[in-house]
């Protein structure tokens, strides 16, 4: 907590300018608030998931959200909405969450409590041990998505991709 007032917003678009250099992707995991801090990731982001839970509440902070960034100039068309512990029979439709936030949903991941668990426990990605599963099989479709490569079959498996073409991941 002591460390963390000397990330300074110029220090923070200094390391994601250095990462940008790097790596083909990054990966982070930003605060449902946006502040000075997390604003230079949006000045040069090529894409963003925008992860959203099939609560009103989160809808409406992701609405909140959407609304801040076109306010203050951001593409919000490069946001692709990803919908995390789906349920069928949930009230919150993707539907609904496409109408709220005027964006569609690029992908709907269920909730597979089994996956997710086994995955944690053993501290290894869902798609290494579960790639047959549910949110194993909404994981490739998102890995696609991203790659461009929409519902087509991968010529290798998506683990095989993450381990061979990125170079690392911060969840």
């Amino acid at each position: 907590p002591e460390e963390a007032e000397a990330v300074t917003p110029e220090v923070a678009r200094n390391v994601f300018a250095a990462l940008m250099g790097l790596f083909h992707w990054i990966v982070i995991d930003s605060p449902a608030r946006i502040d000075d801090l997390v604003l230079p990731v949006f000045d040069r982001q090529p894409e963003c998931l925008l992860v959203v839970t099939p609560e009103l509440a989160a809808v409406r902070n992701a609405g909140q959200l959407l609304q801040l960034l076109r306010e203050l100039g951001y593409d919000t068309q490069k946001a692709r909405v990803v919908l995390n512990r789906w349920e069928p029979h949930s009230a919150v439709t993707p539907e609904v969450i496409e109408r709220n936030l005027r964006l569609p949903v690029r992908v709907c991941i269920p909730a597979d409590c089994t996956a997710m668990q086994a995955a944690a426990a053993q501290g290894r990605p869902v798609l290494q041990d579960n790639a047959k599963s549910a949110c194993g099989k909404a994981l490739q479709r998102l890995v696609h998505d991203l790659l461009g490569k929409g519902e087509a079959a991968p010529k290798r498996s998506v683990l095989s991709f993450i381990r061979n073409e990125t170079k690392w991941a911060v969840s």
